[in-house]
């Protein structure tokens, strides 16, 4: 049985270990899909230190670094639900997108 403190829960690991184990769920998504296969991702960027960091981004070359394409990319409007509006109100700076994000596994 797999519980949320289990010490391979990538929602508990640091933002290091975290990718590095991205990289792996990437690869072996790629080594899984058949030659067409999608993989669809949908990432949030965060605000650290008052500035945004492009996890969709770094996803994209972690992904790509596995052997995918970017197939399609869309943007759309996603403030956080249960403190974004809250945090907004205050002049907390939020991030309101989110990226929803299609890589495709080439034909072989």
């Amino acid at each position: 049985n797999f519980t949320y403190d289990h010490p391979m829960n990538l929602g508990n690991m640091d933002e290091f270990k975290f990718n590095l184990n991205m990289r792996s769920v990437y690869q072996a998504c790629f080594d899984a899909a058949v030659p067409g296969g999608y993989l669809g991702l949908i990432i949030k960027d965060r605000i650290k230190a008052g500035k945004r960091v492009w996890y969709s981004t770094h996803h994209i070359g972690l992904a790509r670094d596995a052997g995918w394409s970017v197939y399609k990319i869309f943007q759309r409007v996603a403030i956080g639900m249960l403190f974004g509006h809250f945090n907004k109100q205050r002049g907390i700076k939020q991030i309101e997108d989110e990226h929803i994000i299609f890589m495709r596994k080439a034909n072989d």
